[in-house]
Order: structure tokens, then sequence, then C-alpha cells
């Protein structure tokens, strides 16, 4: 049990109901069909930062997701990236990958379940993406169950209120910066106000329910199921959790539901889904390698949290900095700007140094979701050439950030298909493609100001 969330509701909530006691994984994974495959919709790539030896794809081409039905795999991870993208873009994609999963699961004879993975702070492209998908797949009346519960990173939902830990207490995730982000800003910490805030005012309250943490630690799976089932088509439902037995006796009461239930959560609801039980976090020597060239570090993420782990990283090690001035990436003279900065990067890695590239700290943003998205794109297109463009391979990548991570993945090392091995610290995934080559996603909202250090410190 979470010591620190236990004493926390006590102390400011007056709620002294435990969580209960003893895992269900065991027996969800038995419940769990060997004809069934679970398929990740990922928005961005830091969603397997609670999974363990399980695939992750960058593309959904018919091909691919044959292969992924026919690999005998319980389930598997898509990086759609659509959180980088437009909403009309994402709305495309979600349709484009339910219509094909549809007609492939068909032909293959095999059942699937497709799960949304959202951000943990609420950003991302919700409803639409999700609407879209369940109308593609002919699901419309779907209960959405809304999970952002994300216990690595002190994500957790209590009366309906979303909180983000900061230190030693619990901030309504309104009034942290991640509601005051310039593509998918809200101001309602309450999930059942986001809910109707996200959809413009066009649902009414009726169409929002929640289960409840006293309900989930008193209710028998039966009687859980039960109220499930009763909840009207097509609502959405909050579901809170403080504690990863929560969540186990959530999904153990939706194994025995009869209605159509879709999920758009954080990455702590996935792996109970298939009842994978957690893994010890990778140790230095899982790191260690004949290569003698330097290792890379890319920071694109511009959230304060990110920031901080920066300037902590460079005043506690010795690592060589490059920065990029993006007021250069909107000028005349990229290209000769950017390969200055290459040629720079790969003869420090060349030479076994490590080197840690970031963005000027100064963020530039426009008016509106479509602007501001594209200035992310911007910057994200530089770092690519830049990792692209380098002549060495480095010994290991950490990237900082999802849009970061995700375009060098899919666009500097043409990753297609990878393995994630665990974690190298809470919620920060490790991934191996290629001959060995080890790539770490570190989400930018994950963390204390230590974290990037200690990751760097493992590698």
């Amino acid at each position: 049990m979470d010591s620190f969330i236990q004493t926390y509701l006590a102390d400011h909530f007056d709620f002294h109901l435990k969580a209960r006691s003893g895992s269900l994984l065991d027996k969800i994974k038995r419940n769990v069909s060997k004809n069934h495959i679970y398929i990740i919709l990922d928005d961005d790539p830091t969603g397997t930062q609670t999974v363990h030896d399980i695939d992750v794809y960058t593309s959904w081409d018919n091909e691919t997701l044959t292969s992924l039905f026919n690999s005998g795999e319980q389930i598997a991870f898509i990086l759609t990236n659509s959180r980088a993208l437009t909403e009309p873009k994402a709305v495309y994609i979600a349709r484009e990958i339910g219509r094909k999963i549809k007609r492939i699961a068909a032909k293959t004879g095999k059942s699937f379940t497709i799960v949304s993975r959202g951000d943990s702070t609420l950003r991302g492209h919700f409803p639409a993406e999700v609407d879209c998908l369940l109308e593609e797949l002919g699901q419309p009346e779907a209960i959405k169950m809304i999970v952002p519960a994300f216990f690595p990173g002190g994500r957790y939902t209590f009366n309906d209120i979303h909180y983000v830990k900061e230190g030693e207490t619990l901030i309504p995730v309104a009034e942290t910066p991640f509601a005051k982000d310039k593509s998918f800003g809200f101001s309602s910490s309450n999930l059942r106000n986001w809910v109707i805030e996200k959809y413009k005012g066009q649902i009414e309250e009726s169409q929002v329910h929640s289960i409840s943490l006293e309900q989930i630690r008193t209710l028998t799976l039966k009687e859980l199921s039960f109220h499930i089932n009763k909840l009207p088509n097509g609502s959405s439902c909050i579901v809170n959790a403080t504690e990863q037995t929560d969540l186990e006796q959530f999904v153990k009461a939706t194994q025995f539901v009869s209605r159509q239930v879709f999920f758009r959560t954080a990455a702590s609801l996935v792996p109970i889904l298939i009842g994978q039980k957690q893994s010890d976090l990778l140790k230095k020597k899982d790191f260690q390698s004949s290569e003698t060239n330097g290792s890379l570090i890319v920071v694109g993420s511009y959230v304060p949290k990110t920031t901080s782990q920066l300037r902590y990283l460079m005043k506690k090690s010795d690592i060589e900095t490059l920065e990029i001035d993006v007021n250069q990436l909107f000028g005349r003279n990229t290209k000769v700007y950017l390969d200055a900065k290459i040629n720079y990067c790969s003869t420090l890695i060349e030479k076994g140094r490590d080197v840690v590239i970031f963005t000027s700290r100064d963020l530039k943003f426009g008016g509106n979701q479509k602007r501001n998205l594209k200035i992310g794109k911007t910057i994200s297109t530089a770092l690519v050439s830049i990792v692209s463009g380098l002549q060495v391979k480095p010994k290991t990548i950490i990237a900082k950030g999802g849009i970061t991570s995700s375009d060098i993945a899919t666009k500097a090392l043409k990753i297609k298909k990878a393995r994630v091995l665990g974690q190298i610290l809470p919620g920060v995934p490790v991934l191996q493609f290629g001959e060995n080559q080890k790539y770490i996603v570190f989400p930018g909202n994950v963390g204390d100001d230590t974290a990037l250090y200690l990751a760097y410190k493992k590698i």
C-alpha cells in the first residue's frame, strides 16, 4: 500500500477506508482469453511506463496489424502520437486504425479490445478521438471509462477530483502548469466537470457518472459490476483510484460486465488489464556495453518540471551541453545553424563524451491550438534532424518529452517495432530495438528535480 496517499487522505479528507489487501492480478490474468488481444493506442510514447516485455509498433499498415494479431501476444502498443497532431488529423488516424483493426480481427478470428491511452495530466484529444473511434467500431453506446490515475507519477483521483503530487502535497490538476498547456488547457479539476468542459457543453450532467473510492473498496465484485451495468448508454464514467488494488478491483468487475466499456486511461490501468505484475527497475548493469561512444540526452519538453530536471543534471554532472536557440529555428539560416550543431555533437560523442541537447527555455507560442502545435513540430523537427544527422551512433539515447521522444523514435531512429524492457525509474520506460540499442522515453511530467540526473547515472 502507498503509505503517503493513505495518510494524506486520512489527514486532509478524514477518509480512513483502507485499500483492499491482496492482489487480484492472477485472477484477472486467468480470465483473459488467449484468443483475445488488447491493443493500446498510445497518444505519445510514454504510455509504456508501467509495463514490461511488451511490443510497441509505430505504424498501422495492414501488414503490421496482421502481424500483431498473429503474434500470439495478449497486448501490444501502437504509437499514434496523436497528441502532437491537430484534432482533425488525430480523428482521421483513430478512424483509420479502428477500421483496419475491425477488418483484420474478422479475418484472423481474434477478438480484441482497443484502449485509448492518454495523459495522466489530462492533455490530449479527448473526446474527439475516442468518440470517432467508437463510431468506427460500431460501439457508440459503449460506456467511456475515464481513468487518469498514474501512481508512479503521483496522479490520484479522489472524490472525482484529479490530483498531482508535488513534494508532500496533492495539487488539484487544474492548478498545475499542465492545465495551462497552450494546446490542451483546461479549468476543471473535478473530472465530471472536466468531461463537460471538453465536450464544450454539448452534453448534460446526467451523461457523466462516477465510481467512488467507497464503492470500489466496499462493494463486492458482483455489486460493482451491477453498478457498471446500470450506467446509461454512451455515458462517461470517472473511476476514482488512489491505490493499485483499487484499479484491480475495478478491472476484475469489468470482466463480469455485459455492457460494452471503453477505457480512456493513463498508464497504471494498462498492465492490470492482462494481470501483468510489476517488474523491478532496471539497474546500471542492464546498460553496460562494450560501446565506447558517448550517450545522448535530447530535451524538448518545455514543462517547468523538465526545466528543473535539466538544470539539476547540468549542475550535478560534467555532461557536455548543447543548447539549441529556438529563435534560430524560425530564420533563414536554420540549416547552417543545425549542421554546425550536428558536427560538434558528433565529435563529442565519438570521443566518448556524453551530451545533452536542449532547446532554449524561452518558449514560443501562437494564439491557437493549431499554431502552437505547428511551433512544437518545428522545434521537434530540428531535434530530429540533429539526431538523424549524427555521424556516430550514441551508446544510449534518452529523449525527454512526448512529442520529442516520438519523433526521434520514428523519424530519426526509424523504429518500426521495439520491445519494452521495463523502467529505468518509476514511470520512465526503456525500449530496445535493432542490435541491442536502448532508447529511454522520459516523460516531461514525471519525476522530481533529481530524476533526469538519476537516470543518466544509470546509463
